[in-house]
């Protein structure tokens, strides 16, 4: 029998009243400037450092991103996800030094991700060069404190504060 975990609630007031909008007014490229305040309100609380967020389209002519998600940069858990233990978020990470390879065997961040990966034939970290490889039915294992390797390694993606836009 499977448990039920219940997701976070998250605050989607801005992005509810966004997507209340007409179309046009969604896509209006001047809503930019209200996206990434928007990104940046979520930051500013406990990160009053963080640089600037900006939304940069490199792939089609959408002039911004669909407000469908809620931006964060605090841990939050969807329904279905048990939170971990106090053990488990201090439990013992990989050994390696300077930085994960993907092709590791001895890796444990490596093996704990193919463990999960494995239904879905995943090989190899979530991350490529920086970015998401894709595939929301896999819990993305990253490189934490509790990791020897330092933090250049390309496995720690999320887990780093935002340094240079």
């Amino acid at each position: 029998m499977s448990r039920k975990y219940p997701g976070e609630k998250l605050d989607t007031r801005i992005v509810d009243m966004m997507n209340a909008l007409p179309e046009p007014w969604k896509q209006d490229v001047t809503t930019r400037i209200n996206f990434e305040s928007y990104m940046m309100s979520s930051v500013a609380s406990y990160n009053p450092w963080s640089p600037p967020i900006k939304v940069i389209n490199n792939i089609d002519a959408q002039p911004n991103p669909p407000w469908e998600f809620v931006y964060t940069e605090r841990m939050a858990y969807g329904n279905g996800v048990k939170k971990p233990t106090e053990a488990e978020r201090r439990a013992r990470g990989c050994d390696c030094y300077p930085y994960c390879k993907p092709d590791d065997r001895n890796c444990a961040c490596l093996r704990r991700q193919e463990k999960y990966g494995k239904e879905v034939d995943l090989k190899g970290f979530r991350y490529k060069d920086g970015l998401l490889t894709f595939t929301d039915t896999v819990p993305i294992f990253e490189c934490t404190d509790g990791c020897r390797c330092n933090e250049d390694c390309p496995n720690r993606v999320s887990v780093l504060r935002v340094l240079y836009s």
